[in-house]
């Protein structure tokens, strides 16, 4: 997941509130009221510098928890986003299933990343604080399949190569 610049990772950063708490993300609708996106499912990517986070799953949706520290901004460098096979989402929504099948429910390619964090106040109650994302577009590019495909199919090439030359020496 890039930002809009495509150079760098989303940051988040918690303004006036001095404690540490947990940030949770996941992936919501593109349009309207927040609520978690039928086909596409936050995940959690590893790397070499990446920030510890946890994968929880809260009512069938998957959410990521990073440890927020306010004196510091918080770079969501490890969350992805995952497309959802239909049998998978058959299983997510069963009272949407039927509407799968007949297909009258239009596919969206679009969703938004959901920023959501509870703050406990001084008198011990507790707000949530949630933003979006602006809608990101998750179709595939036809161009990227192409380049994928013939770069595929050149290591292949050169494997059977290899494996020819291996055979005759």
């Amino acid at each position: 997941m890039k930002d809009r610049s495509g150079n760098g990772f989303p940051i988040v950063r918690l303004i006036g509130y001095d404690k540490p708490t947990s940030l949770q993300v996941f992936i919501g609708t593109d349009l309207g009221r927040v609520a978690p996106h039928m086909f596409y499912q936050a995940c959690r990517v590893s790397g070499k510098n990446s920030t510890p986070c946890v994968e929880r799953k809260i009512d069938g949706t998957i959410v990521i928890e990073i440890d927020m520290d306010p004196a510091k901004d918080v770079t969501c460098d490890c969350v992805g986003i995952l497309k959802e096979r239909n049998v998978d989402v058959e299983h997510r929504f069963p009272q949407e299933a039927g509407l799968l099948q007949g297909r009258s429910k239009k596919k969206s390619t679009r969703c938004r990343m959901v920023f959501r964090t509870t703050i406990k106040h001084a008198d011990g109650t507790t707000e949530t604080l949630q933003i979006c994302s602006q809608p990101i577009v998750c179709s595939e590019l036809t161009d990227t399949m192409d380049i994928l495909f013939r770069h595929l199919e050149r290591q292949i090439r050169e494997l059977i190569n290899f494996a020819i030359h291996v055979c005759i020496i």
